[in-house]
């Protein structure tokens, strides 16, 4: 939580603890769709979102917690992406687009970009993303 009060979201919104409730829980018995999911967002009430936690095979930084909110609060939350909408994908150029990004470990960028590629390719077909989105995806997965 002290990584989360206080922290900025791209459109300039402030997290506090009146405007998101944290959970930490397994996400096998709450129902995640990945085993290895970092988080989930289970919506929204009276202006607060919530958010479920076990930050998986990611690093526990400030930085990666930071970017897990950006995904869940204003990505799913916030901005209403998902895959009900074919959308999910943009959730993770939320992430990119954060003032947090180039200080996530690198396991964290690229687990990123991996699931956002995959989301992008499943959503919108397989082309190459926007350049920016592009070139953090080409950046991880230098061949």
């Amino acid at each position: 939580q002290n990584a989360i009060y206080g922290m900025k979201l791209p459109d300039g919104t402030i997290v506090n603890k009146e405007n998101i409730s944290i959970h930490f829980l397994d996400p096998l018995k709450e129902g995640f769709s990945q085993v290895d999911a970092n988080a989930m967002y289970l919506g929204e009430k009276d202006g607060v979102y919530y958010v479920a936690f076990n930050i998986g095979d990611y690093e526990e930084t400030p930085d990666n917690i930071r970017l897990t909110v950006v995904h869940e609060m204003y990505g799913h939350g916030i901005k209403g992406y998902g895959g009900g909408t074919n959308t999910h994908y943009k959730a993770y150029f939320t992430e990119i687009d954060s003032q947090y990004w180039n200080n996530a470990t690198p396991i964290y960028q690229r687990l990123t970009v991996k699931w956002m590629w995959h989301y992008f390719s499943k959503e919108v077909g397989y082309q190459r993303m926007p350049q920016k989105y592009q070139a953090a995806y080409d950046k991880c997965f230098k061949y």
